[in-house]
């Protein structure tokens, strides 16, 4: 099937050059369909009403010469091949056409049905390859207009999500740094507590108590028969309430933990779990540690206590190493061991210890809110290791320091 003739639009003034180019075209391989107009201006008002292929101007026009006339005809054809036509052999005219605008060149008079078909067809195919590409670069353009507008959103979203990630950071900061005051102040609180209790058995119940004691004494001096005998006894359950309420006060505040520190109160209830549990706490301390603050020497106190109670309870145990050192910076570093049944860690439900007191749950918590940390090595039947670890000096959200 033979392809529709191709449209061209001569724009020639000279009507001889004109019926020579449209004779030459019969014998050309391809089918031209020729409209021509004498001048520029007449081949741009008539290009507006009707469809073409292809541009064969010639440079000498009555409005204009030269490459002026490439450039007006490029700025009206912007979509169409354009090839020019000059009489002058100057292949220099010809390369500064084709640098404004111009598909191709033909000398007049050196032309023939090829060439000229030629021509016409090699710029109507240059004119389609640009015009795609043009398209595709419009195309991509357009993605990237729209990929940076999508990027643009995506920035900014981001943006907005870092800052609301700071100010969660900001605000998880800040809550944490009122978590850890909390449990300092829970620490300290309880610690007042036992104290303000050993106090008032000591000032008070101890007190009453040797009263009464040395009262049943005179009155056992002055009776006789079963009134002194019952004195005695009187005397007997006196003492041994007195005693307990001794052993009592030590045990709720040891006065040594708070007077000579860490290791002499660690000490004291190595003695203290000997001579109530029976369990012997071999205690081993490096000299010259940084003595901690207030609430983190209770806190580690309180923990080792518990540990050795653990140990008495589930242990099976005749006796527990307890090792005070220092670890790097000024962290404190307790270790807690023994050769008893053990357990395995993994089975443990420390959450459900939150009710039981002083457990393992309650000591890991409280030593992560002050920047410490519990670890728990232990096996079934291969004993069980607790390490404690915690800051000597803790920095508070203000920077003071929390020793006391």
């Amino acid at each position: 099937m033979n392809e529709p003739a191709k449209k061209i639009l001569l724009i020639e003034d000279n009507p001889g050059d004109s019926f020579l180019f449209q004779d030459q075209l019969r014998g050309a391989p391809d089918s031209f369909d020729v409209v021509v107009c004498r001048s520029l201006t007449e081949g741009l008002t008539h290009s507006a009403g009707e469809r073409f292929h292809v541009v064969f101007l010639d440079l000498s026009l009555p409005e204009s010469a030269g490459l002026e006339t490439v450039r007006k005809a490029r700025a009206g054809f912007y979509d169409l091949p354009i090839i020019v036509l000059t009489g002058l052999e100057d292949e220099q005219l010809g390369l500064e056409s084709l640098r404004a605008g111009a598909q191709d060149y033909l000398i007049k008079g050196k032309t023939s049905a090829e060439t000229i078909s030629r021509a016409a067809r090699y710029a109507i195919e240059r004119q389609r390859i640009l015009s795609d590409l043009q398209e595709a670069r419009n195309h991509l353009e357009e993605k990237i207009q729209l990929r940076t507008a999508e990027l643009d959103a995506t920035v900014k979203s981001l943006q907005v999500e870092i800052q609301q990630r700071r100010q969660a950071e900001y605000e998880v900061n800040i809550r944490a740094g009122q978590l850890r005051a909390l449990a300092s102040e829970l620490t300290l609180t309880e610690q007042r507590e036992r104290r303000r209790l050993a106090q008032l058995l000591h000032d008070h119940l101890q007190q009453l108590l040797v009263a009464v004691n040395l009262r049943v004494s005179m009155l056992g001096m002055t009776a006789g028969g079963q009134v002194k005998q019952a004195t005695s006894e009187i005397g007997k359950l006196l003492d041994e309430s007195i005693s307990a309420t001794r052993f009592l006060t030590a045990e709720l505040s040891p006065s040594v933990l708070h007077d000579l520190g860490l290791a002499a109160g660690l000490e004291w209830l190595a003695r203290w779990m000997a001579e109530k549990h029976g369990i012997q706490v071999n205690l081993t301390a490096v000299k010259d540690i940084p003595a901690p603050a207030e609430d983190v020497k209770v806190l580690l106190f309180e923990s080792v206590r518990e540990l050795l109670f653990n140990a008495v309870k589930h242990a099976n145990v005749s006796s527990v190493s307890v090792n005070l050192g220092q670890v790097e910076g000024n962290a404190l570093r307790i270790t807690v061991s023994d050769a008893g049944t053990g357990f395995d860690p993994a089975s443990l439900k420390l959450a459900g210890q939150i009710g039981g007191g002083f457990g393992l749950f309650s000591i890991r918590e409280r030593l992560d809110l002050i920047g410490g940390n519990l670890e728990i090595d232990s096996a079934p039947g291969k004993g069980s290791r607790f390490i404690l670890t915690a800051p000597s000096v803790r920095e508070p959200a203000d920077g003071k320091d929390t020793r006391r």
